[in-house]
């Protein structure tokens, strides 16, 4: 039995791109050259850092029925809860149930009126080899900083409310409250959507982690550095 070979672009590279096409054609050829890029040559991580004593409230309207918590453990979900989770694992790409069981990955979830609206994920600093063995990183791997364990993810049916910079928000406002100072977050450069987010939500820009396709070579690229 012949194995499947996997998807020449990802769900997620084609929905950008399909996005980028109702924008013009100059945003499609621009979007394409760095998913191009980034599936054959080289992934580039675009790493940025917010201090939560500069947090500023989000501004936005209060939607009715929104809470935010912690989970530690799965059972705090309702059956069904999991039961989609483990079903759209692969299309939705929230995660993996381990990060939270054997990592010990925190994990902010977002809610509407009982319902699961969108996860993040985060670790704390011992978490992070990938960073501290990454010549030029490791400096920012220091106790008082948090980062990104995985992603945000926003689920289908509660998408078009800025609910994903409210879930970012209020997870900085958690870990602020418990002595966090800093929190280092990265994302794919093809992903315009996130980089977005940053940007509006005053995240620094510090450079970015180049992997070559090839080598698997790792090296940090800070801000104002070429990459050669």
């Amino acid at each position: 039995m012949s194995r499947k070979r996997p998807p020449i672009m990802s769900r997620q590279k084609v929905q950008l791109l399909k996005r980028a096409w109702r924008k013009g054609g100059l945003v499609f050829l621009k979007q394409l050259a760095v998913s191009v890029r980034d599936r054959l040559w080289t992934k580039r991580e675009m790493m940025y850092r917010m201090t939560l004593n500069d947090l500023k409230p989000t501004g936005l309207p209060p939607i009715e029925g929104l809470t935010f918590r912690r989970i530690t453990q799965w059972d705090e979900f309702q059956p069904q809860t999991v039961a989609m989770l483990e079903r759209e694992k692969d299309r939705l790409r929230w995660g993996q149930f381990e990060w939270l069981t054997e990592r010990g990955y925190g994990l902010w979830a977002a809610e509407i009126n009982g319902e699961l609206a969108g996860l993040r994920w985060w670790r704390h600093y011992d978490q992070c080899d990938d960073y501290s063995n990454l010549d030029g990183l490791s400096d920012l791997v220091v106790d008082g900083t948090e980062f990104d364990g995985g992603g945000v993810v926003v689920f289908p049916t509660f998408r078009g409310n800025r609910i994903q910079v409210r879930l970012v928000h209020s997870n900085l406002e958690y870990s602020a409250a418990h002595g966090v100072k800093t929190m280092i977050s990265r994302c794919r450069d093809y992903h315009t959507t996130s980089l977005r987010l940053f940007s509006n939500m005053g995240w620094e820009y510090l450079g970015y982690i180049s992997v070559n396709r090839i080598s698997k070579k790792r090296r940090w690229n800070p801000i104002n550095t070429n990459e050669s």
